[in-house]
């Protein structure tokens, strides 16, 4: 009762990571919010809505945690995030933002399926070394999944104001540019991570510094013009959390050797 919808999503994200199979929802207000809330369960793999009435929002989990293959998941959220950065360099020209939030909610999706993963093994250590997985790995795992998850944040934020910007022709070119070579980095980066190229991630680390150089220049000659700085601060973002996925790789064990498909 009282409770924003957000702060509604909050709790019920929260409660859906630490694993609780079954979650009742109440509150005096609540047919209000029932529309919110039933999109809120929506956006989570695997709970569904078992009993509702006026007062009262019954979920459950039908997911065997056992199953989930989080590097699978990890996978899948790369492969979405791929394509979303692409896209994104279609929208000086598209109105592709819609498309891009609505991917970006599937990110968002397979993030909390791979918090709940790690933190599920993270209580059973037993299972989480048959499965391979040391409780260091888990953690670069789950920080792995943020990271992407961040970048694809980004990337629809970046196509808004993309699609907003009053730029010459001369300048879109240079950004497209720049963007590119961004992209490009993440790309050599994450599959470095899942190939378990150490040596290549060390080679790719210098290069963030690089590219954030680049965008402090195009900051500097184009800094006057609206929303110029704020996707700026969207692609350094990305080069930030790419550089610390190679962070993460020159860091971890012998891991990522196994195979999954998407």
């Amino acid at each position: 009762s009282g409770l924003e919808p957000l702060q509604i999503k909050f709790l019920l994200i929260s409660k859906y990571i630490r694993n609780n199979n079954e979650i009742t929802i109440t509150g005096k207000d609540l047919a209000k919010k029932a529309d919110k809330i039933r999109s809120i369960i929506h956006d989570l793999i695997a709970l569904e809505i078992i009993e509702e009435t006026s007062d009262k929002i019954v979920a459950k989990d039908f997911l065997s945690m056992k199953e989930v293959d989080i590097l699978d998941m990890l996978r899948k959220m790369d492969y979405i995030t791929k394509e979303m950065l692409k896209d994104s360099t279609r929208s000086f020209q598209e109105k592709n933002f819609e498309n891009l939030k609505s991917r970006d909610k599937d990110v968002n999706r397979l993030s909390y399926l791979v918090s709940r993963a790690v933190r599920y093994l993270q209580r059973r250590p037993a299972l989480a070394k048959e499965k391979g997985f040391t409780q260091g790995e888990l953690m670069r795992l789950w920080n792995l999944s943020l990271r992407i998850e961040s970048i694809g944040d980004s990337t629809k934020r970046l196509a808004t104001m993309m699609a907003r910007v009053q730029m010459t022709e001369d300048d879109k070119k240079e950004f497209l540019k720049l963007q590119n070579e961004i992209i490009t980095y993440y790309k050599e980066s994450i599959d470095a991570y899942f190939g378990n190229e150490k040596s290549k991630a060390v080679d790719l680390r210098p290069r963030a510094n690089l590219l954030t150089k680049k965008c402090k220049d195009f900051f500097r000659a184009n800094w006057d013009t609206d929303w110029v700085p704020s996707m700026l601060e969207k692609l350094k973002s990305i080069v930030a959390d790419t550089k610390q996925i190679n962070a993460y790789l020159c860091d971890q064990g012998v891991i990522c050797k196994r195979e999954t498909t998407t």
